[in-house]
């Protein structure tokens, strides 16, 4: 079976469109080793170092998805002025990312996870600590002031924005109200796509193009226990209720190995778009960066929510089989999963 010739078309008219990513930018560190003893100073255990690898996480993972498919990608947002930043701009810039619009504080952290993969024996290889760096204060307001600057004047030349809310830390991110009233009012003003991702405030957005929540953010948004959008009658008045907070024209509630469920608010019918069965060992991390930076990708390049909702099932399925990495799929490993069946 053959994929759509449209997909192809849709990876080509990638290369001329220029995408944002606004949000929280953390350094993941990945630290692979092998465990050999036990400390004779600490009963701890002694992990010799294999291999270690630095990438953009946050919204930074989605900036690298959303690079990898070929489209020109700028990143908006505050880091801090220290070795974790430099490090950060130098493994953007190895990969064509427009960092200018990332401002340094000197009064901030580069947000920062140390994740540890061991093994004993040279077995398989499991997380087994991580050390995280992260703010406790807002941002300043100046720094709040700079990036509405920077929406203000390059809204017009983009052609999406996705806005990655990854904060857990409540009202330290840069994803502030001010910020978020800005892309609503800029994106309609100019017409420009707008994706909208958030780990505990999704409610906050406000008449995006599409939202993306998983099915635990859609009920952290809602302020209800997880277990009661487990069914599909549960996820539908979820979902629903959502929607008529939001008014997004699309929300898209992600729901791993079952796919995707759309709601469309114009005509208030939704759809299930299913996924490519899991195989073998899997790691979820990053597949919903996958998905929201395939999603805006296809959108921006002019198909309809469902085959950018197809498109982005299979970026994310391709995601959660590169292990001990958030990862990012290829067009052409896109292409390849669309032939394969559901």
């Amino acid at each position: 079976m053959q994929a759509d010739p449209r997909y192809g078309d849709i990876f080509r008219k990638a290369q001329d469109l220029h995408i944002a990513i606004v949000g929280d930018f953390y350094l993941d560190r990945y630290i692979l080793g092998n465990m050999e003893a036990i400390s004779r100073e600490a009963p701890v255990p002694i992990v010799r170092i294999e291999h270690d690898e630095y990438l953009p996480g946050g919204a930074g993972n989605t900036t690298l998805n959303v690079r990898a498919l070929g489209v020109q990608t700028c990143a908006v947002g505050v880091i801090g002025d220290d070795l974790s930043a430099e490090i950060m701009l130098r493994e953007f810039k190895k990969r064509g990312v427009d960092t200018r619009y990332l401002l340094r504080d000197p009064n901030r952290h580069t947000p920062t996870f140390n994740k540890i993969y061991a093994s004993s024996f040279h077995g398989k290889k499991q997380q087994v600590a991580r050390f995280d760096q992260e703010n406790d204060e807002p941002i300043s307001r100046q720094d709040e002031d700079k990036i509405i600057e920077i929406l203000e004047s390059e809204m017009p030349r983009w052609d999406a924005v996705i806005v990655d809310d990854y904060n857990e830390v409540q009202e330290t991110g840069v994803v502030t109200p001010r910020i978020l009233e800005a892309v609503e009012h800029l994106s309609q003003k100019h017409g420009v796509i707008t994706i909208g991702d958030s780990r505990l405030r999704i409610q906050r957005f406000r008449r995006f193009t599409a939202l993306v929540p998983n099915e635990v953010e859609l009920a952290i948004g809602l302020g209800i226990d997880e277990d009661a959008v487990q069914s599909d009658e549960g996820l539908e008045k979820a979902g629903w209720e959502l929607e008529s907070l939001v008014e997004a024209e699309y929300l898209v509630v992600t729901l791993g190995e079952k796919g995707a469920r759309i709601f469309f608010r114009e005509d208030g019918k939704t759809v299930h778009v299913p996924t490519w069965p899991a195989r073998g060992e899997i790691d979820v991390t990053g597949a919903g960066d996958s998905f929201a930076a395939t999603l805006a990708t296809a959108l921006a390049a002019g198909t309809d929510i469902v085959t950018a909702v197809t498109l982005a099932n299979a970026a994310a399925s391709i995601v959660v089989q590169k292990l001990h990495t958030t990862g990012t799929a290829s067009p052409e490993e896109i292409l390849r999963r669309l032939n394969e069946p559901r």
